[in-house]
């Protein structure tokens, strides 16, 4: 049997700067597994689950998951893969990236750099803001905790009690 791989390309300060990557072998990984697997995690406090995974199986996984007390954490680990996470049921805790929550969001075109105020005290600029609202919002969102990574600008860490607070464009359909 083949293995997962990942090879990563990093220059002299430790930057990506390119990577290859044959996750073939999850696809094997069926639904009806993780339906089994995921009923016996009495006991397990943590289950982290990444969207190498197809859709149907990270549903399988919260599905099953949702009748015990196990926290289910989602990884996109890309943009291509990172919407296999949003679901019905919310993940206990979503860790994106930028790129990889405007993918999540359904917000194609917003990709790219965000406008980072030069104030000494720098806030959060209002598109991450409106975007991590979005992404908690109870009944709509796919988190109810979300771990957003912004490179070198650091990350935020929020629950939906905070989105309460965050000011948002979104209006439920």
């Amino acid at each position: 049997f083949r293995t997962a791989t990942y090879t990563a390309l990093l220059d002299g300060t430790g930057e990506l700067v390119g990577a290859v990557a044959d996750m073939a072998i999850l696809d094997n990984i069926q639904p009806e597994i993780l339906r089994q697997r995921c009923g016996s995690l009495d006991g397990i406090k943590l289950v982290l689950c990444e969207a190498n995974l197809s859709s149907e199986a990270l549903k399988a996984a919260l599905q099953a998951a949702s009748g015990n007390k196990t926290c289910l954490w989602f990884d996109p680990v890309s943009v291509a893969k990172a919407p296999r996470g949003v679901q019905a049921i919310p993940w206990h805790l979503a860790a994106p990236n930028w790129d990889e929550l405007l993918a999540m969001l359904g917000w194609q075109g917003r990709q790219g750099s965000i406008e980072w105020s030069e104030d000494e005290v720098p806030a959060l600029p209002p598109a991450v803001i409106e975007a991590v609202a979005e992404a908690l919002v109870p009944g709509f969102g796919f988190a109810k905790n979300l771990l957003l990574t912004l490179g070198p600008k650091g990350c935020v860490l929020a629950t939906q009690t905070d989105a309460d607070a965050m000011p948002t464009k979104f209006e439920k359909p």
